[in-house]
């Protein structure tokens, strides 16, 4: 995985922002080549007006930093294989929200919750 496709509509963005998304895209790429096929990516990073169109009640989402990667998993088997290899998902310093919260995808990010519970609720 890339940088680039986690940016798919090549919006200009800071350096930082590049950093951050290589730096995820890193981990995904060790995690989409421990899972075995690719991840469907249904959202990574995000403009203020992207995100305040799809989450309004977010405005501080990983995703306009480029911290965070929504993957599609209607069939909720990416979950589950992310929970049977949590080590792994621990290792690779990422974090999972809730699939309470999430029913047809996977929020992954980088970005420690406050919480600091790997499995957090938003």
């Amino acid at each position: 995985m890339t940088s680039a496709q986690l940016n798919p509509r090549q919006h200009p963005i800071s350096e930082e922002t590049e950093e951050n998304l290589c730096v995820l895209a890193a981990a995904l790429t060790k995690l989409e080549a421990s899972y075995g096929k690719p991840f469907l990516i249904d959202s990574g990073y995000r403009t203020q007006d992207e995100q305040h169109r799809i989450d309004p009640a977010h405005p501080n989402s990983a995703h306009c930093e480029g911290l965070a990667l929504d993957a599609g998993d209607m069939d909720g088997n990416l979950w589950t294989w992310l929970v049977d290899h949590l080590d792994l998902v621990i290792g690779l310093e990422l974090y999972l929200e809730s699939k309470v919260y999430t029913p047809s995808w996977v929020h992954i990010t980088t970005r420690p919750p406050a919480s600091s519970n790997r499995i957090f609720i938003p």
